[in-house]
């Protein structure tokens, strides 16, 4: 089924190859890169600024990013979450 896009959807190549990404995810096996992620944990006394931080710097390192993994780790990396 073809789908109608509206004007300046796609912006250039890359945001075209992000939306293509982003579209077909599901069908990616999971990168070991970004796994690791899940090991950054928040500290005991940390203040989460911090951690997030740190995150951040670790993140960037990966190279082949999936977000829907990326999120799921900085959130198990919380030591307090707020319900």
């Amino acid at each position: 089924m073809v789908q109608q896009l509206e004007p300046s959807f796609i912006t250039g190549f890359r945001d075209l190859c992000m939306k293509l990404m982003s579209q077909f995810r599901t069908n990616m096996l999971a990168n070991k890169i970004s796994t690791k992620l899940f090991s950054i944990t928040q500290i005991g006394g940390e203040f989460t600024r911090a951690y997030l931080k740190m995150y951040n710097k670790e993140m960037l390192k990966v190279e082949e990013l999936i977000e829907i993994i990326a999120s799921e780790a900085m959130i198990n990396g919380v030591r307090e979450h707020f319900i």
